[in-house]
């Protein structure tokens, strides 16, 4: 699907060293990629299985001869023979070896990539409750600055106890939300360490996409679709083995002594494919690729139109970010001037507390934007092939 628009592309960037490090370390110890390296090599094995031979196989043999009236005398025979495969089958074999090989790694590198993104999707989950708490913090000192100016006006007999009250209690609101947030930071970051299966360490919490207005067009090819590649060509590959009717021969030699005689002999022995002609499990094996080029097909389809969904959905953001830019100087702009307007009893303490919070809701709704763009990047990235 190519479609042009000018969407926000939001871009992998300053990247915390610290977590490129916690990545970086979390990769080499995972248990789901050593797990899917186990399996990779034990398909390459497999192919190597293959590709065997049988051994050759040996005979022996002595014989006593009792001719009636004369002595006794003995013989023995010498066989040896070795299975081989037609010229056909062999260049099969080595083709499902291949595919056996491709199909291993395409698979190791999607669990990769699956790793990576929860990785860093749990990663900014800690990273928004990282600046969460620092907004709440940020709302307490706010909230510490109202109670000031209250106090002052009190203590001036400009303002009332009430007044101050009402101050008070939006500061103590602020560290009672400020605990759960601290809860909520600690569930965050240990969740994360646990997907990584690493030790508790510090992180730097800083969003790893920035935004940036960029025209995109791309269809989907990542890991996920080339395993259902690699499986179709996997199984297309074993079907055309499961069809040789003939699949080898064995060729044996002997030679025999006898008392009165000598005789070598060579010969090839086949088996004859009257009842067992493997052609249901051939069916049955193409039958299963035909249904994974299905799967294929489909999968890409809906990967596309996520694609062009999360696009879409990331320039939406973009545009309500610049909006809350803008409400946000706005809202600075105003806060100071209610805070003079309140110190001189030109403006009320209710207006300098709704400003104060409705600055802090678009520093929280900006942070929940960036959030999600990152969260869909991620996302997008995958479907993309770019998580490697």
């Amino acid at each position: 699907m190519k479609i042009f628009l000018i969407i926000i592309s939001i871009t992998i960037t300053a990247m915390a060293l610290e977590y490129r490090s916690f990545e970086a370390e979390a990769l080499k110890s995972s248990p789901l990629l050593k797990s899917a390296e186990i399996e990779k090599r034990k398909a390459l094995l497999e192919g190597d299985l293959a590709l065997r031979y049988e051994n050759p196989s040996i005979e022996g043999e002595l014989s006593s001869f009792d001719p009636d009236g004369a002595a006794k005398e003995s013989g023995w025979r010498l066989g040896l023979s070795q299975e081989f495969r037609t010229l056909s089958l062999g260049n099969d074999l080595k083709k499902y070896a291949d595919a056996l090989s491709r199909a291993a790694k395409n698979s190791f590198e999607k669990r990769r990539s699956t790793v990576i993104a929860i990785l860093r999707s749990k990663y900014t989950d800690y990273v928004r409750e990282v600046k969460r708490e620092a907004l709440i913090k940020e709302e307490i000192e706010l909230a510490e600055r109202l109670e000031s100016i209250a106090r002052e006006r009190f203590k001036s007999g400009a303002g009332t106890r009430a007044k101050l009250m009402q101050a008070s209690l939006q500061k103590i609101a602020a560290k009672t939300r400020l605990s759960r947030q601290i809860e909520k930071r600690v569930k965050s970051y240990y969740s994360l360490l646990e997907a990584a299966a690493l030790e508790k360490m510090d992180l730097e919490a800083a969003f790893l996409y920035r935004v940036e207005r960029a025209t995109a067009s791309s269809d989907p090819e990542n890991f996920e679709l080339q395993a259902l590649r690699a499986k179709k060509e996997l199984l297309e590959a074993k079907a055309k083995t499961e069809k040789r009717v003939i699949k080898g021969f064995r060729l044996f030699t002997e030679y025999e002594k006898e008392p009165d005689q000598s005789a070598a002999r060579i010969g090839i022995e086949t088996a004859i494919p009257l009842f067992n002609q493997n052609m249901e499990e051939a069916r049955i094996t193409e039958l299963r690729a035909k249904q994974s080029a299905i799967e294929a097909e489909l999968l890409k389809k809906r990967q596309a139109l996520e694609i062009d969904a999360l696009y879409k959905q990331i320039s939406a953001l973009a545009d309500r970010l610049d909006m809350l830019k803008m409400q946000l100087k706005k809202a600075k702009e105003l806060l100071s001037l209610f805070e003079e307007g309140y110190r001189s009893s030109q403006s009320s303490l209710l207006d300098l507390i709704d400003t104060k919070n409705s600055l802090i809701e678009t520093k929280l709704e900006i942070l929940n934007t960036k959030y999600l763009a990152n969260i869909y990047t991620i996302r997008l990235n995958y479907l993309k092939g770019e998580l490697k």
